[in-house]
């Protein structure tokens, strides 16, 4: 593992640490949510660390997990939050989830207990840049049409301007060649952020 990386991913990617075995049902979409005594302003996808404590482990004959399948202190996929949702009756939050995806390779890192932990470390750098590689995308050509910046993705008939809404600044970082590739969350959130009428510039 290096000591010093330089970070390829979003610079707001979190990861969340969930006992074994919610977090392998969550990647593997057997389980769309995960139960918080917090709120969260957070959205977007989030990689799932699967800790190592073993006081979940009455719940693994529920999800009948092949034992190759037990990873612990690792990162195993990740997911996107949708929302959060307030449990009036037992006064904790739903975090609502969807998308999930399931690593190839785990990768191994230790976690923290905080809701959402970023890349503090240099051991978290290299375990997000690796889970960045593993995450599915939309790779997207930067075109530069007057004082526009658009990207351009012609097989998902994708195509809007970033330039005056601030994100070409938090995107600028990861170009490479002339293109940068963007998490089909990270579409998704932008389309949704850009009216419509400034869509397809």
């Amino acid at each position: 593992m290096p000591t010093t990386e330089i970070a390829q991913f979003p610079d707001r990617l979190r990861a969340m640490s969930i006992h074994f075995p919610f977090a392998w049902a969550i990647v593997h979409g057997e389980k769309d949510f995960e139960y918080r005594t917090k709120a969260t302003k957070y959205r977007g996808i989030f990689l799932v660390h699967a800790s190592g404590t073993k006081e979940s482990d009455e719940y693994m004959a529920e999800y009948n997990i092949p034992q190759e399948q037990i990873v612990r202190k690792a990162i195993i996929g990740a997911v996107e939050l949708l929302d959060c949702v307030e449990d009036t009756k037992e006064s904790g939050y739903y975090y609502e989830l969807d998308n999930p995806i399931v690593f190839e390779e785990a990768i191994p890192v230790s976690g923290q207990q905080s809701i959402f932990w970023p890349a503090s470390t240099p051991e978290r750098v290299w375990a997000f840049n690796c889970a960045w590689e593993q995450i599915p995308k939309y790779p997207f050509q930067v075109k530069y049409e007057d004082d526009l910046i658009i990207l351009l993705n012609g097989e998902a008939d994708i195509e809007f301007g970033v330039l005056e809404h601030g994100f070409w600044q938090k995107l600028v970082p990861r170009m490479q060649n002339g293109h940068i590739d963007l998490a089909m969350a990270e579409v998704d959130a932008l389309l949704d952020e850009i009216p419509e009428s400034e869509e397809d510039t």
